[in-house]
């Protein structure tokens, strides 16, 4: 019987570096429709680009996301990254 591995939850955070904007998206434990989303604007010649958080909540995400991203973006909702 094959064994399935439990996936701890996530916070992804999706960043923007033209615009110089990000947004967090999660929990989740499955990031594939992000990624394919993200890859589709990444061959339009867009610098957008994601990473995932072990955060346990919005905002400690969008904390981190400000860390990881050094303060210079603007935290927005999501539908204005991937337009």
């Amino acid at each position: 019987m094959p064994r399935f591995r439990r996936v701890e939850p996530f916070w992804l955070v999706l960043y923007d570096d033209d615009r110089k904007i990000f947004t967090v998206v999660g929990p989740m434990t499955d990031d594939t429709p992000w990624i394919d989303r993200i890859s589709k604007a990444q061959a339009q010649r867009r610098q957008i680009g994601c990473s995932n958080l072990g955060a346990r909540s919005d905002g400690q995400a969008i904390s981190e996301a400000q860390q990881f991203l050094g303060h210079r973006y603007r935290h927005v909702h999501v539908n204005e990254i991937l337009v």
